[in-house]
């Protein structure tokens, strides 16, 4: 199960929170829909419909309100579709589309992408079945709905375009299927090669959020991630000769520990700045950080009257100021990491003043030394290579050097600028030294340094928010080029404590074993003024706590009782139980809170209320199968399917509606 954040937004029925061990098809609090609005209702005017019409609000939708559409054909190719565009992607690039439907006349229909890329298929809602399913997926949901997905690949050679997929209600055939019609609802959009949880966009409130407990289909915590921490690289002079900037530090982690609902700070070190022709403005790149890890900028290279600097990697050194390599500091930093020497020059193989100076240090090399008199300058070093993005890219490299006769020399891979360049942007590289060597055409400006970069990685799916955001290879990727942001780590997936088991009775449940078994869902619901919170539910003991939260605010003690604090005062309800449910049997159990009153429900029988006012505080985490205190005493034993929670106080109908709408399940 998986809860929101505040403030997000709930679906038009108001629910925020459902956890159903037997409904694949989950709605989810982390949004990866690309479209952002009216994903429910096909007659707003973002939507596009062909050969057919569609009226809003006619059947109850898989969430449980009444806003599916009703998609009735008028000719050939019915459908409903609508244009995003999308700046160039790369090819084979991944992207998702999917949608809810329910027979009424027509069993057949399509999901395909206007523009002809590979994807796409032909489903059968009454038989279930998919004519490609490498690419395209039915899923089998309550009361007679389907979710479809299909995916569609990039072709080589996209440049900017039209993204349309469309659903077609019939077989992509041709056929006048004038009066065929179909319920519709809930389409997504997303850059992802498999269908994540459907996330609402329909209103403004709480998060709406479906899940699905079954052990394929579960995503964990994320609580390990892949870090790349490239620091600034650093800048160099332009007065004679000069040394070449030191390539940024790096920092990586292959499994660095992350903790959900923790912020990390992301910080990209700016590169070092360069000098004109005859000046001596160099300075040493910027720190990059992420949370504890910190990559040291690139020292500065040297010039006439600056001396080179130790940094992540060192700045290269000239004769005028000192022969000796600055230090790459990186190594031995509380974060460890990458990073070399400078280069300077040697006496002993030098018999006067060269007029060339050494190469920046490089995250993989030191920087070349100049080796004899008038010698060339030295090389940058080269930095490290990292495939963290997707692809190998080398980082760190140092700046070239420079002669005071004009002599260029390379900098190191990983954006190391050559004599008279800067380094490339977001690699860390150092910056290639100037020259005032005349005459003036031979005369360049000391480069500034590249900027650094942090890079972290996870496999999919998405749980993570900060920097931009892809996916590649199955592995979502959170890139930060610039500044000071954060990286957030969802705490909205669930987690099963002492290995609840699976089981499919119910139509799918978990079993808790009354001992030290339990359910915590993160996130933070917010304070509401209204609620409601349904669950299904099979007790094997009594006095045992199937709902409720980690501060111990609220809990459903046994099947006696709901605890709660209202307007910061504590009550509970002892509600009578005219309806029976003895143990060992499926029972629906409801609380219903609008203000003024808490009410109970069991199997959508009206059972009592008692008068409570004040808003409701659901910042903590809601656990289910435990109170949050007392121990293995209130653990609870037996199973659980399902539990709803609504951002409203539903009606006596609508509780009502809901049992009788999964009672089959039970057996009820």
């Amino acid at each position: 199960m998986s809860l929101g954040h505040n403030p997000t937004s709930v679906n038009s029925n108001g629910l925020i929170l459902n956890l159903d061990a037997g409904n694949p098809a989950s709605l989810s609090n982390t949004s990866k829909n690309l479209y952002t609005s009216s994903t429910e209702n096909f007659t707003s005017g973002v939507w596009g419909v062909g050969a057919g019409t569609v009226i809003a609000n006619q059947a109850m939708a898989p969430d449980g309100s009444m806003t599916a559409n009703l998609f009735t054909a008028s000719g050939q190719f019915p459908r409903i579709f609508r244009a995003t565009t999308f700046s160039t992607p790369a090819v084979q690039t991944k992207y998702t589309f999917s949608t809810h439907v329910k027979f009424i006349n027509q069993r057949n229909c399509n999901l395909i992408q206007e523009n002809g890329w590979s994807g796409g298929s032909n489903f059968d809602i009454v038989a279930g079945t998919v004519s490609d399913p490498a690419t395209c997926s039915i899923t089998a949901l309550a009361n007679g709905w389907y979710r479809l997905t299909a995916t569609f690949t990039v072709p080589a050679g996209a440049g900017p375009f039209n993204l349309v997929p469309q659903f077609r209600m019939g077989n992509y055939d041709g056929t006048d299927y004038n009066g065929s019609q179909i319920y519709i609802w809930g389409m997504q959009l997303e850059v992802d090669p498999t269908a994540s949880a459907y996330y609402s966009t329909s209103s403004n409130r709480l998060t709406t959020t479906w899940t699905d407990l079954s052990p394929t289909a579960r995503a964990p915590d994320l609580t390990q991630v892949e870090v790349l921490v490239v620091a600034g690289g650093g800048g160099t002079g332009a007065l004679w000769q000069g040394g070449g900037g030191g390539g940024g530090g790096i920092v990586y982690r292959p499994s660095f520990t992350v903790a959900p609902g923790t912020s990390y700070t992301a910080t990209v070190g700016l590169g070092g700045n360069g000098s004109g022709v005859s000046q001596e403005l160099q300075s040493d790149g910027g720190n990059s950080v992420f949370g504890s890890l910190t990559a040291l900028g690139g020292g500065k290279g040297s010039s006439e009257n600056v001396t080179r600097n130790n940094g992540g990697s060192g700045g290269g050194s000239s004769h005028a100021t000192t022969s000796d390599a600055s230090i790459g500091t990186q190594p031995g930093s509380a974060s460890g990491g990458f990073g070399n020497n400078g280069g300077g020059w040697d006496p002993a193989t030098v018999n006067s003043y060269p007029f060339s100076a050494g190469g920046g240090g490089g995250a993989g090399a030191a920087g070349a030394l100049v080796k004899e008199t008038d010698a060339n300058p030295g090389k940058g070093g080269d930095g490290l290579p990292f495939n963290i993005t997707g692809s190998t890219v080398f980082y760190g490299g140092g700046g070239a050097g420079s002669n005071r006769n004009g002599v260029s020399a390379p900098g190191g891979l990983g954006g190391g600028g050559a004599t008279g360049q800067s380094g490339t942007p977001n690699t860390g590289g150092g910056g290639g030294a100037g020259t005032q060597a005349p005459p003036a055409t031979l005369q360049t400006p000391g480069g500034a340094g590249g900027s650094g970069i942090v890079v972290v990685r996870y496999p999919t799916p998405v749980r993570a928010t900060g920097g931009t955001i892809s996916i590649v290879n199955n592995q979502v990727i959170h890139t930060f080029t610039s500044g000071t942001t954060s990286f957030v780590v969802d705490n909205s997936a669930i987690q099963l404590i002492a290995s609840p088991v699976y089981t499919t009775q119910g139509g799918g449940s978990l079993l808790l074993n009354g001992t030290d078994s339990y359910i915590r869902a993160g996130g933070n619901l917010g304070v509401l003024s209204a609620y409601t919170i349904i669950f299904w539910a099979r007790r094997d003991a009594e006095n045992k706590m199937p709902i409720g939260t980690t501060d111990d605010a609220f809990y459903w003690y046994g099947d006696s009782s709901w605890k709660y604090v209202h307007g910061g005062v504590t009550g509970e309800y002892y509600y009578p139980k005219p309806t029976t449910i003895p143990l060992n049997t499926w029972g629906q159990y409801c609380v219903v809170y609008n203000g003024a009153n808490v009410t109970i429900y069991r199997q959508g029988v009206y059972q009592g209320q008692q008068s409570t006012t004040g808003t409701a505080d659901f910042t903590k985490s809601i656990l289910i199968g435990y109170r949050g205190t007392g121990g293995a005493t209130f653990m609870w034993q037996g199973l659980i399917s399902s539990v709803q929670m609504y951002s409203r106080a539903l009606s006596a109908s609508e509780v009502l509606n809901n049992y009788n709408s999964l009672r089959g399940r039970y057996g009820l």
